[in-house]
């Protein structure tokens, strides 16, 4: 089968669109948290149907901004999607962001696909809630959203992250 260049893109945008965002961890009687891409952030009748309140981008450039009526707290982190950069810095900034808002309903993670800066974040927020080590949390995260794939130089960060919660004992 011969496909073009623009057919091959046309399928790959329309996976990507289905699969813009996955409920990472469920709250009894709380929120949840959901893990996306700009795409799912972008979609203001998804967050309304689950109960999306807060949102966290953490990508360059994205300019989103919500209505205080449909997503009270929005936390915009300007980062790179790089191995050098300093994802660590925005851990404890991000965890309690989450905590704090999980309890008033759902809150979403997201930056540009959903894949490394974001899911870095959420899988922090997992190892230092439920006191797991990186690997159990990545493989948590990983079985929620496939796509979960965090650089090299932020699963190095998350490694260092483990050793400050003592997690590795």
């Amino acid at each position: 089968m011969n496909i073009s260049v623009f057919e091959e893109g046309q399928i790959w945008m329309n996976w990507y669109e289905q699969n813009s965002m996955d409920m990472i961890w469920q709250v009894q009687d709380k929120g949840n948290l959901w893990l996306g891409s700009l795409i799912a952030a972008q979609k203001i009748e998804q967050l309304q149907e689950q109960n999306i309140k807060a949102v966290i981008t953490i990508a360059e450039g994205t300019k989103l901004k919500y209505p205080e009526t449909l997503i009270p707290e929005h936390l915009v982190i300007n980062a790179q999607d790089v191995e050098s950069y300093d994802i660590k810095q925005h851990f404890d900034e991000c965890i309690e962001f989450i905590e704090r808002n999980i309890n008033y309903g759902s809150v979403l993670v997201h930056c540009m696909a959903g894949v490394s800066r974001s899911a870095s974040i959420v899988i922090a927020f997992l190892m230092k809630i439920n006191r797991w080590n990186m690997e159990k949390a990545y493989k948590h995260a990983h079985s929620k959203r496939k796509q979960v794939s965090p650089n090299y130089g932020f699963l190095k960060q998350l490694r260092d992250f483990e050793y400050d919660l003592k997690l590795n004992d």
